[in-house]
């Protein structure tokens, strides 16, 4: 792994990592790595191994792939959360809560609608 490439899977954990609200703390703790070795990960200055790697990416919830193909885009960090969320419902739990989600949208935006005629 060259020195680019290892400042680019660096940059990729870190933007991921900020953009789920967590410290490199808690994404060490969860990856099972120190906190050294995962601040070295995110600088480039240390290449990080396939099972690190992958230990960090299900930390993340995003795929090897995303860590480590240029180009690969990665899903927003808000529909991984949407995600995680709802991997244990049933189709009808599914199903609810999208009816459920559908009319609080349509709710808010009424809300913010009005207030901002006023």
């Amino acid at each position: 792994m060259t020195k680019a490439e290892q400042k680019e899977i660096g940059m990729k954990i870190q933007n991921f990592r900020k953009a789920e609200n967590l410290t490199q703390e808690k994404l060490a703790e969860t990856a099972g790595i120190s906190l050294t070795y995962m601040c070295e990960i995110e600088s480039g200055k240390k290449a990080a191994g396939r099972d690190t790697l992958r230990s960090i990416a299900i930390a993340l919830g995003v795929s090897l792939d995303y860590l480590l193909i240029p180009g690969t885009s990665r899903e927003d960090p808000r529909l991984v959360k949407w995600k995680r969320m709802l991997e244990d419902c049933s189709e009808d739990e599914h199903d609810l809560l999208f009816d459920v989600v559908k009319s609080m949208k349509s709710i808010i935006r009424n809300h913010h609608g009005s207030k901002r005629r006023k």
